[in-house]
């Protein structure tokens, strides 16, 4: 798929008797913009499905609703949505001297306020 994902949310409780196919058509159904949706499985050697599902809007039209709302209606019930936070990655800073690799670490929010605390001074 081409297009950027712009909000990816968590719901949790979603029957596992549910497949990938029939949520995600019940979705667009309902909202636009519905990307991937994506079941998450235990680790280990029986990967069960878990009841948590990841779903992925390519479009702001309702997803922007859904993350204001913090909820979502699959199969007629209305399901608490976690939205899924992207990590910002660390680069250099050559204006203040200060350099970071591009290790892919992510970085926490206070990382981020501590950088900018540092450039103020």
């Amino acid at each position: 798929m081409s297009e950027e994902i712009i909000y990816s949310f968590t719901v949790r409780d979603v029957s596992v008797t549910m497949d990938e196919k029939t949520i995600k058509d019940d979705l667009m159904q309902r909202y636009v913009g519905v990307g991937e949706v994506t079941r998450m499985f235990h680790e280990g050697e029986d990967d069960t499905p878990k009841t948590s599902i990841q779903v992925d809007f390519t479009s702001a039209t309702d997803a922007e609703k859904i993350h204001r709302d913090r909820n979502i209606v699959i199969g007629g019930i209305c399901r608490r949505v976690y939205a899924i936070k992207k990590p910002a990655y660390q680069r250099s800073n050559q204006q203040t001297g200060q350099y970071w690799q591009n290790t892919k670490k992510p970085l926490c929010e206070q990382d981020l306020i501590d950088m900018f605390e540092e450039q103020k001074q």
